[in-house]
């Protein structure tokens, strides 16, 4: 099996090294000496020493096989992240999948942040009052985490959902439970990324990653397109292994783009930006704006599909 570099745990800078000298797998490294990776990577020697032991490693690690009843009972005991929003869970079996990557998608207006917000909102109400309340992650890229904004929504949480005993959460508390990082460059995005398995087995109880958006800093920063492809494939990789490792939702906010057709009979078509994380086991929503001819139903409602 080829293993990602991008899943052995290197250092970001490292990693970011490795990938612009052209290795890709930890099957790359397992013949190469030090000082030659080192010289052809452009790192020091100590680097080359540690990535080659890091990648020597995985690739002597032992594949365990599970049983059919240990699936069923790691699917029985994780449970689903309920968003609260009835329809949609009954679409999605009950919530945001735990150990599974959910990439939701739509234009400008459409709701995709407020829907992370809020999905980071509801993440921490337990219907089980004898659980530990869980907390969130929210990585944002665009600076579209408005903090007055954030503290609104979980104002209202709590007084739309009282009904179900939210009441025992606090403004602040919802606030406390969600971890934010702002990120300005693709680097930046993969160190914090590579943080997070050291924080998440000291914060057992977060239960949900979202990144707003995914796609924003592989619009720039790459030198050609086949460089975006294989970055992005590593980051697929590396979030599927993080939501299954850590039996973490994992919740990716992507835009639309049109692509047009050169046959003038063809509609031109929608589909997530860079053409989303097709390539990995995912569940993907689409969000699109309805628009009424009854002025008494507000408009700016959202028709939600999965695809």
């Amino acid at each position: 099996m080829d293993v990602p570099l991008a899943a052995c745990g290197l250092a970001p800078s490292v990693l970011a090294a490795l990938l612009r000298a052209g290795f890709r797998h930890q099957k790359d490294l397992v013949d190469v000496s030090a000082r030659e990776l080192a010289s052809e990577a452009k790192i020091n020697v100590k680097d080359a020493v540690e990535a080659i032991e890091i990648a020597r490693n995985e690739k002597n690690s032992s594949a365990v096989g599970d049983t059919a009843l240990d699936l069923l009972q790691e699917v029985t005991r994780s449970k689903p992240i309920a968003t609260r929003l009835l329809g949609l869970d009954g679409l999605l079996g009950g919530g945001l999948q735990r150990g599974e990557v959910t990439e939701i998608c739509g234009g400008p207006g459409t709701g995709k942040t407020q829907f992370g917000i809020h999905a980071c909102l509801a993440a921490q109400y337990v219907a089980n009052t004898t659980d530990k309340p869980s907390s969130a992650i929210f990585i944002d890229s665009e600076g579209s985490f408005i903090i007055e904004r954030v503290a609104s929504m979980a104002t209202h949480f709590l007084e739309d959902f009282r009904h179900i005993g939210a009441d025992k959460l606090t403004r602040d508390d919802l606030l406390r439970g969600i971890t934010y990082y702002r990120v300005h460059d693709f680097l930046e995005q993969m160190e914090i990324l590579h943080s997070l398995p050291s924080y998440l087995q000291a914060n057992a109880q977060c239960k949900l990653l979202v990144i707003d958006s995914v796609a924003f800093h592989f619009r720039h920063g790459f030198e050609d397109y086949g460089q975006r492809a294989r970055a992005l494939d590593e980051l697929a990789a590396f979030l599927h292994g993080l939501a299954t490792d850590f039996d973490l939702a994992v919740l990716l906010i992507n835009h639309i783009t049109t692509k047009s057709s050169s046959n003038d009979r063809q509609v031109s078509q929608e589909r997530p930006a860079l053409g989303g994380l097709s390539q990995m086991p995912f569940i993907l929503l689409t969000l699109t704006p309805l628009l009424f001819l009854n002025k008494k139903v507000k408009a700016g409602l959202i028709q939600m599909r999965i695809g």
